[in-house]
């Protein structure tokens, strides 16, 4: 076996005793001292869940990479000598959504639809307005890193600043309503939002598809206010599932005190869609109602049709440009990962922080040495200065 050249190796039990990631003192994960109990912890002023799993990377796998290593401190000492640089890439990650990666990995990996294409739809809707969100804020990004000199920051320019992006944003904000998407997320069932998520005139058949759809839902609603009026049943309620469309359901007050489920008397005119002698709710039907909902399901037919196409058609142009995705995901990571050392840095007093030279041999010189987990919980603690001949 050989290892990586450019990463360090270490095994459980270092990993253990050095409590980077979980201490060995505090067994109990509540314990209010865990906060800044292990290395991770203490320097975790991260973001997003990508950035946090790269920093837990960076410090299980810490980079012997000489460039590497000056290119990152060279990033994060640009971010604590500028303020103004601090803040505006700080507003940014604020913008920016906490699952990019997932949002990012949507579109990579390129799975085919399922049968059920009203819950692909609604998957698909709820993906790409996240997606349209995390494009949105490139540009106030790009315009956060325009002045920067670091070699990190040009990268991670670079990477958001793919024309490919700007087409799909353009493209997405012509096609998807604007909503809110945490509307869209809890209406995962709702019918409606999802033959509206297109924009109207985005396509005619779609539009007259979606006119026909509301027509016959609005004539189902005149006839459930009919039946309340004329057979004299006010508390008849009008329910929809996916499996059966529209159907009627008696409420209790129709009942009577003494009458049970199953003696319930109804119209003729209703047809019992449960057994009678069932202990929930009977449910209903009628002629005229079947009529509607066949023709409500045709109109449902189009719009899935039509729909369906238009973002199978938008989530496969997308999965085309997955290396620029995946390039801006590593890269978002990359800056969050850079600003929690920052905020690391900013959070120390001068004579706590420093940033180390690094040299390719030599001795291993450290003066005043503070180990920043027991510096963090002891006021008192004493530095130590350690010096290590090559």
């Amino acid at each position: 076996f050989v290892g990586p050249t450019t990463h360090m190796m270490m095994d459980y039990s270092s990993l253990q005793a050095l409590e980077l990631l979980r201490t060995c003192q505090y067994s109990n994960q509540k314990n209010e001292r865990q906060k800044h109990a292990t290395l991770f912890s203490t320097m975790d002023y991260t973001k997003t869940t990508g950035g946090q799993k790269l920093l837990k990377t960076v410090i299980v796998q810490p980079s012997k990479d000489l460039e590497t290593i000056r290119a990152r401190q060279n990033a994060v000492k640009e971010l604590v000598d500028n303020a103004e640089l601090f803040e505006g890439l700080a507003q940014v990650m604020k913008n920016i959504p906490k699952d990019h990666e997932s949002v990012c990995l949507n579109f990579i990996v390129n799975v085919h639809p399922p049968s059920d294409r009203s819950k692909w739809i609604c998957q698909a809707v709820s993906r790409l307005i996240r997606l349209r969100a995390l494009l949105r804020t490139l540009p106030m990004l790009q315009d956060a890193l325009q002045k920067t000199h670091s070699l990190l920051f040009g990268a991670i320019r670079i990477a958001a600043s793919s024309e490919a992006f700007a087409a799909t944003l353009s493209t997405l904000s012509t096609t998807l309503i604007e909503e809110e998407n945490m509307e869209l997320q809890k209406a995962k069932n709702n019918v409606t939002h999802q033959i509206f998520a297109v924009q109207s005139e985005k396509n005619s058949v779609l539009d007259i598809a979606r006119r026909e759809f509301c027509q016959i839902s609005e004539e189902i609603h005149q006839l459930a206010d009919h039946y309340r009026t004329s057979l004299g049943l006010p508390t008849l309620k009008l329910l929809y599932a996916a499996k059966r469309n529209f159907y009627f359901v008696v409420g209790k007050q129709q009942q009577g005190q003494e009458q049970s489920a199953g003696e319930i008397e109804v119209p003729d005119v209703f047809i019992p869609l449960r057994s009678p002698n069932a202990a929930t709710k009977v449910s209903y039907s009628t002629l005229e109602l079947n009529v509607l909902n066949a023709r409500l399901e045709t109109a449902l037919g189009d719009c899935f049709d039509i729909i369906f196409n238009t973002f199978h058609d938008l989530v496969e142009r997308i999965h085309g440009n997955a290396r620029y995705l995946r390039g801006l995901s590593e890269a978002l990571n990359l800056l969050d990962l850079l600003l929690s050392f920052a905020t690391y840095a900013k959070e120390m007093s001068p004579d706590q922080c420093t940033c180390p030279e690094v040299e390719a041999d030599g001795p291993l010189l450290i003066v005043e040495g503070r180990h920043p987990v027991l510096s963090s919980k002891n006021d008192g603690f004493q530095s130590n200065s350690t010096y290590l001949s090559s």
